[in-house]
């Protein structure tokens, strides 16, 4: 299994499909099983990305429901729960959904980039890496993130070893 998710060109300049979509993809290429299928809870899903799961309108529960059903729309799944009605749902369900993937969405597309599960994970976990920096946290991206990190960071102290970042140099794959 590579240490790595290709996130497709569509799914980086989409902005339409809100700014969750690079986490959840990540999440559904992570959790994929060997039918190309996932199941999931929404709350999972929220910890998993180190937030608290929150149903109030506008809040995250909503907004990763919200980009799920967008990636429906745009055919990343064969098979899925019915999102909208989920996202008028106010509560933190622990109840799994399960989706299949569309493999031609999810495998190799000619167009992407690369972010590595170390980088997710220094993503996932930037509160704890840079508590003691002088940077204000609270409205950062995830690549704004990657950035901090590669100039705040020492390079060999994070995970034990030298981190591999992909997406300062970013830099689309034409096949």
């Amino acid at each position: 299994m590579p240490n790595y998710v290709k996130i497709p060109k569509e799914i980086i300049y989409d902005t339409s499909l809100t700014d969750k979509r690079v986490i959840i993809f990540s999440y559904l290429c992570a959790r994929r099983s060997l039918d190309d299928s996932v199941a999931f809870s929404i709350t999972e899903l929220c910890h998993w990305s180190k937030l608290k799961p929150n149903y109030r309108d506008g809040k995250i529960n909503q907004k990763y429901y919200k980009t799920l059903l967008l990636l429906s729309h745009l055919d990343y799944f064969t098979e899925h729960p019915d999102f909208e009605s989920l996202i008028s749902e106010h509560k933190n369900s622990i109840e799994y959904l399960k989706v299949e993937l569309n493999i031609e969405k999810f495998d190799i597309p000619d167009k992407f980039a690369i972010i590595y599960f170390d980088e997710l994970e220094a993503i996932l976990n930037y509160k704890e890496a840079l508590q003691y920096s002088d940077i204000d946290l609270s409205r950062m991206s995830s690549a704004y993130i990657l950035l901090v990190f590669k100039d705040t960071v020492p390079q060999s102290s994070y995970f034990g070893r030298q981190l591999k970042y992909s997406i300062p140099d970013f830099k689309i794959k034409e096949v």
